[in-house]
C-alpha cells in the first residue's frame, strides 16, 4: 500500500535546492562577519593589514559556503551536473558577445551612480586608502573567485536548478526575492537595487544556459564601483 500516493522523488528537488541556498549563505554569513573569528584574526595585525585580512577572509568564506560546499551537495544528492547548472561554457558566440557589450552599459553606470557618504562608507570593502598595484591585485582575484560562487549560487544553483522543475518565470520570480533579500543587510537601496539587477542577469542566464555572463556583469559592477568610489573619496588614492 502506498502512503504517499502523490508523493515523488523529484518533489524533493526544489526544497533541497532552496535549502541548500539558504543554509550555504546563512553559514556564509554568520561564520564570515564572526566576532570571534575577527577578533583572532585581528591579533598581531597592523591596522592595514587588518583590513586587508578581514576581507579576504569573508571572500574565501563565500568561496567556501557559496560555491564549494553547496556545489558538491547539489552534485551528490540530486542528478544534476555542472552542465546542468551552468559552470559549462554554452552558447559561446552568444555569451561572448554579451560579456563584450555589458561593460559598455555597467561601467557608466558605476561612474554616473551618485557616491553619497553612506556609499562612500561601505565601497570599497577593502579600507586601504593607498591602493598599489598589488592591493589592486589582489582584489580583483579575490573579488573575482567570491563572485563565481556567488554566481555559481544564485544563478547556477537556484536559478537553473529550478528552472528544470519549475520553468522559467517561477524560478526568476523564486531567484529575485532571495538575492534581494540577500541583499538586505547592506540597506534598503541595495535590496530594491537587486530587483532589476536580478531579473537582467537571470534573464541572460536563461537565455544563454550559463552563469558566465552574469558573473563578468557582475565582477565588472564590483571592480568599476570600486575604482569610481576610490577616485570619488578624497581619503582613498591609488599609489605606485
Amino acid at each position: 500500500m502506498d502512503l504517499f500516493p502523490d508523493f515523488h522523488s523529484d518533489d524533493l528537488i526544489p526544497v533541497t535546492i532552496i535549502l541548500t541556498v539558504t543554509f550555504g549563505f546563512l553559514a556564509y554569513w554568520y561564520i564570515s562577519l564572526s566576532e570571534n573569528i575577527l577578533r583572532k584574526i585581528r591579533q598581531g595585525s597592523s591596522s592595514r593589514l587588518f583590513l586587508l585580512k578581514k576581507v579576504l577572509w569573508q571572500r574565501l568564506m563565500g568561496v567556501l559556503f557559496l560555491g564549494i560546499l553547496p556545489g558538491l551537495a547539489i552534485l551528490l544528492l540530486l542528478h544534476f551536473n555542472l552542465n546542468d547548472l551552468g559552470v559549462v561554457f554554452l552558447n559561446s558566440g552568444k555569451t561572448v558577445g554579451w560579456i563584450i557589450l555589458l561593460p559598455f552599459i555597467i561601467v557608466p553606470g558605476s561612474y554616473f551612480t551618485p557616491k553619497n557618504q553612506q556609499h562612500l562608507k561601505n565601497y570599497p570593502q577593502i579600507r586601504i586608502k593607498n591602493w598599489n598595484p598589488a592591493l589592486i591585485f589582489i582584489n580583483i582575484i579575490s573579488w573575482s573567485l567570491y563572485l563565481l560562487a556567488y554566481e555559481f549560487l544564485f544563478r547556477g544553483v537556484l536559478l537553473l536548478g529550478l528552472n528544470a522543475i519549475y520553468g522559467a518565470w517561477p524560478a526568476i520570480t523564486i531567484n529575485i526575492a532571495i538575492y534581494s533579500l540577500a541583499h538586505f543587510p547592506k540597506g534598503k537601496k541595495e535590496a530594491l537595487g537587486a530587483i532589476p539587477v536580478g531579473l537582467t542577469l537571470s534573464i541572460l542566464t536563461l537565455n544563454s544556459g550559463t552563469i558566465w555572463i552574469a558573473f563578468f556583469a557582475h565582477l565588472t559592477m564590483a571592480l568599476s564601483n570600486d575604482y569610481f568610489s576610490i577616485k570619488s573619496n578624497p581619503d582613498f588614492k591609488f599609489t605606485k
